[in-house]
């Protein structure tokens, strides 16, 4: 009676299962179809960046307005009234205190993609102001009010994220290295300088190491591209599945009594071949896809793993300062990081009394006696570095806490007057005044003359499910995390049935 009752629960289970991987399976084909494809692309940036799409497609939430979505990422005021303003769609000037902007994109890249811009810095030379602007395709000069910009070929085509002004030396930062050139020079000739950060005791949340898993990034190129081939043979499955499935379902539907061709029995042989040996890639991909998308990532980031599992030599910078006495601070994925600007000694962690979002520092500046000015999507804050302590916009004391949800203040971007923060740019909203003072009248309506967006960019928000935020609200972020779990499941599923069926073959032939 118990071996029965055991047999008919295995019964039980190998139906429900075979029921689940077929019907789940099936419903979440486009879907699969959809995140699989586009996540190859978007696993090669450069193959996309020459092409862009209207940004309407995307939906109204991604409509430019008053510099919001990240158009607006770094300012600077030179002090003659004039206003440079850097973002997503390169370089705007305004000569009258931002009463009108043009566009000052000459000599950068026509693409959407490179001509987004991180940073920039005015230096003096021969009497005259020069400008420099990092972003995406490297790094640029050019005069304050004539000429087009030149590109500075020896710091190559990185992603340049901040630049300082450090003495009589400009240094460029980009994601891994620094590079430092003198001031006074015709054509700027930048050389690498050694930069070191002590990471031996660092720990970072795992979700850090499910993102470099999820795109192959931890193993470098090899690794994108297994992981690319990976998401090929997904998408073969979800092909195979749906012929699989309906060529039984057209003969039962039209009492067709055609014998199964050969097209049939090759595609379900192969399913279940390729399926078993992509199995625990499709289960890595599915179920860290899904631990790096709220509300799961909040599980993901109590477990602390050590800095060394990155795979990384130093954590991806991200911003920069300095402050007066030589004081750098380095903002990077994987937090704070401080020391002498002459970088002869490795910088140090320094952990701040207030929370960084988990995308990382979008803002840092310095203001003066030692004082810094950070943001992220968590808010914008003051910094007293020496004393350690911290305010917000509104003079309150900050508490380190929430840095998995967005805050009030999603700072994007700063505009600092003589020391003094005169705005912010928040992603969302745009520009906003600090204390209720107006911007003395500047419409910054210039992004608007823009109705496109990177191909890499739509693609992008298409794979993380943002795109859905206009039509299911608030709902869009279980999209990613149901995804991976539902195509955890379906592989989990069909591994047990084809181990059912293989069992019991064997066992009908040690019966016979």
């Amino acid at each position: 009676m118990a071996g029965n009752k055991s047999l008919r629960r295995e019964r039980s289970l190998f139906y429900w299962s075979r029921w689940f991987h077929k019907y789940a399976g099936l419903f979440f084909l486009a879907i699969a179809c959809c995140l699989a494809s586009t996540g190859i692309l978007i696993n090669h940036p450069s193959l996309l960046s020459h092409w862009s799409v209207p940004v309407n497609w995307l939906g109204q939430s991604y409509q430019y307005s008053n510099w919001n979505r990240f158009s607006f990422r770094d300012s600077l005021l030179p002090g003659d009234d004039s206003i440079f303003i850097a973002g997503k769609m390169g370089v705007f000037y305004s000569p009258q205190s931002g009463s009108a902007f043009q566009a000052i994109n000459r000599g950068l890249p026509e693409s959407f993609y490179l001509r987004d811009t991180n940073c920039l810095l005015a230096t003096e030379y021969n009497g005259q102001q020069r400008l420099f602007a990092g972003g995406r395709s490297g790094l640029y000069f050019r005069g304050q009010h004539t000429g087009e910009w030149q590109f500075v070929s020896s710091v190559g085509t990185e992603n340049v994220v901040d630049l300082l002004r450090d003495g009589d030396r400009i240094l460029a930062f980009t994601a891994h290295a620094c590079f430092a050139a003198p001031v006074g020079q015709d054509n700027p000739v930048f050389s690498q300088v050694d930069l070191a950060m002590d990471t031996k005791d660092k720990r970072v949340p795992a979700f850090r190491l499910l993102f470099e898993l999820h795109s192959g990034k931890l193993f470098g190129l090899p690794g994108r591209l297994f992981i690319d081939f990976s998401a090929l043979l997904l998408l073969f499955l979800c092909v195979s599945a749906l012929y699989i499935w309906y060529l039984p379902w057209s003969r039962r539907k039209f009492a067709r009594r055609k014998k199964r061709s050969l097209l049939f029995s090759y595609l379900y042989s192969y399913h279940l071949t390729v399926g078993i040996w992509v199995a625990v890639v499709l289960l890595i991909i599915g179920g860290s896809g899904a631990l790096v998308r709220p509300p799961l990532i909040l599980l993901a980031s109590y477990w602390q793993i050590p800095f060394t599992w990155l795979n990384q030599e130093i954590p991806e910078i991200l911003r920069a300062a300095i402050s007066d006495d030589g004081l750098l601070l380095l903002a990077t994925r994987d937090g704070l990081y401080k020391g002498d600007s002459t970088l002869e000694a490795p910088l140090s962690p320094v952990t701040p009394p207030f929370p960084v979002f988990g995308m990382g520092t979008t803002v840092l500046e310095s203001i003066g006696d030692n004082t810094f000015l950070l943001g992220s999507f968590s808010g914008l804050y003051k910094w007293d570095l020496k004393a350690n302590s911290a305010v917000d916009l509104q003079g309150k004391r900050a508490v380190d806490s929430g840095q998995l949800r967005p805050g009030e203040v999603m700072a994007a971007g700063v505009l600092i007057d003589k020391g003094i923060l005169r705005g912010y740019a928040d992603y969302t909203r745009g520009l906003q005044p600090v204390d209720d003072i107006p911007l003395m009248d500047r419409p910054f309506s210039a992004e608007q003359l823009e109705s496109r967006t990177s191909l890499y960019h739509f693609l992008f928000e298409l794979h993380n499910g943002r795109f859905l935020r206009d039509l299911i609200g608030a709902w869009y972020i279980l999209y990613v995390p149901l995804a991976g779990m539902t195509l955890v499941l379906i592989v989990l599923t069909g591994t047990y049935d084809w181990l059912k069926r293989k069992m019991n073959r064997l066992r009908r032939r040690q019966g016979g």
